[in-house]
């Protein structure tokens, strides 16, 4: 006949690790957590470009743009002008409605508002160029919304740097002269002028 069951016996030693399972699936995305607040604003940057300065530290203006004969300025004034390193204006094509260059000056736009096929151009109405025959500068005189139009004329004589004949139907941009300090530019530009 059998006996009587034994009591249990004593736990046996923990065998070694198995070899390591295949990896799960990957679980859901959790949901998106909260926006955290804006960070302080941080300091403020150098000012873009550099300034256009004469020969005796005047200011000119603030650098737009450059190349290796002037640099376009924004004056003081708020006026947009290209100034060379010579700190000599070079004269602008501009037409003149009087004999020797006199009269009423137009900037030439290249002919688009003569004729049948004429459009529309546009320009800042803080834009400079300077007239060789008159010796100044000068500023669109037709301004409207901070722009000038183009408009047709009758031409008589030009400036190409000189002045010339130039008799015939043109369109340009109508100029009035500014001074120099209304422009925001010392009466002489000192050189060298240099960018810093």
């Amino acid at each position: 006949a059998d006996g009587a069951k034994g009591d249990t016996g004593a736990t046996g030693p923990i065998g070694p690790a198995g070899p390591q399972g295949d990896t799960g699936a990957k679980g859901d995305t959790g949901a998106k957590g909260d926006t955290g607040a804006t960070g302080p604003a941080g300091p403020a940057g150098p000012a873009g470009g550099g300034t256009l300065v004469d020969g005796n530290g005047v200011t000119l203006g603030r650098v737009l743009s450059a190349d290796r004969g002037a640099a376009t300025v924004l004056t003081s004034a708020g006026y947009e002008v290209s100034i060379p390193y010579t700190g000599v204006f070079q004269p602008a094509q501009i037409y003149y409605t009087g004999a020797s260059c006199t009269g009423t000056a137009f900037l030439n736009d290249g002919g688009i508002g003569v004729g049948a096929n004429a459009r529309d151009a546009f320009v800042t109405g803080k834009w400079l160029v300077y007239s060789g025959s008159m010796s100044t500068l000068m500023r669109p005189a037709t301004v409207s919304g901070g722009v000038s139009k183009n408009e047709e004329f009758t031409s008589s004589t030009i400036d190409n740097p000189g002045c010339g004949s130039s008799a015939g139907q043109r369109s340009g941009w109508k100029l009035t002269a500014i001074s120099n300090a209304a422009a925001g530019l010392p009466d002489t530009i000192a050189k060298p002028v240099e960018i810093r």
